[in-house]
């Protein structure tokens, strides 16, 4: 396995291993901004939002909101949430 594959496979794992407790996740109201509802769902699923704080924190230990420096550095992470936080009932 070349190591671009390993990289992307590590990659595809680390994102599912995010957003694993996420999936079964209860629907949203259809009638908030992006923001309000990412930050409600963070809110009911407070073991996603340690996950995402604790490696935001890994990958830029400075960061005065590490969730928000993981999301920004992980485009694909930040879709899937935006994605499930806004599926309406």
């Amino acid at each position: 396995m070349s190591g671009i594959t390993r990289a992307v496979a590590i990659g595809l794992l680390s994102v599912a291993g995010v957003l694993a407790p996420v999936a079964n996740a209860a629907p949203q109201q259809c009638d908030q901004t992006v923001g309000n509802s990412v930050d409600a769902y963070l809110k009911r699923h407070p073991d996603v939002k340690s996950t995402l704080a604790h490696r935001g924190q890994q990958e830029d230990p400075g960061a005065p909101d590490p969730v928000l420096s993981y999301l920004q550095r992980h485009p694909d992470v930040r879709q899937a949430l935006i994605t499930l936080s806004q599926k309406c009932v």
